[in-house]
């Protein structure tokens, strides 16, 4: 299985100005963008349901999560909950549930690293400052 970088979603390059059109698959999967978010799943706890509304709204405002993440979403929390239940009992967690728990961080983009590669959007008048894609200014394509 070959390994390498795991592709960043069309959203996720747009957001940080490196989209080409012509380097997308012809027929990309995309759902439906979260519009209102939901209430935390019930089994989750406390910890866990505080993470699922803050981190959940921050996603939807960035317009990032769509309807299956949400999923993921729900693992992410869950984890999230068990790893400070542990730590408020004074137990350490295995290694593997950090990286595990780092791991989903980081799909989400919610680490310091994950984070670097994606540049807020700007509201710059529906201006691309891409737009030009390498070519200096004053010249035509």
């Amino acid at each position: 299985m070959p390994r390498g970088r795991k592709p960043k979603p069309a959203s996720l390059k747009e957001l940080s100005g490196t989209r080409q059109p012509c380097r997308e698959p012809n027929n990309p999967v995309s759902y439906d963008l979260v519009e209102r978010f939901p209430d935390p799943p019930q089994h989750l706890n406390v910890d866990a349901a505080e993470m699922w509304s803050e981190l959940g709204q921050l996603l939807v405002k960035s317009k990032t999560l769509q309807v299956v993440d949400l999923y993921g979403l729900e693992q992410l929390c869950a984890m999230w909950g068990a790893f400070r239940k542990k730590i408020k009992a004074g137990l350490s967690p295995k290694p593997a549930e950090s990286r595990a728990l780092i791991s989903l961080f980081s799909e989400f983009g919610i680490t310091p690293a994950s984070r670097a590669r994606v540049a807020p959007g700007l509201d710059d008048g529906g201006k691309n400052p891409f737009a030009n894609n390498g070519v200096r200014p004053g010249r035509k394509r």
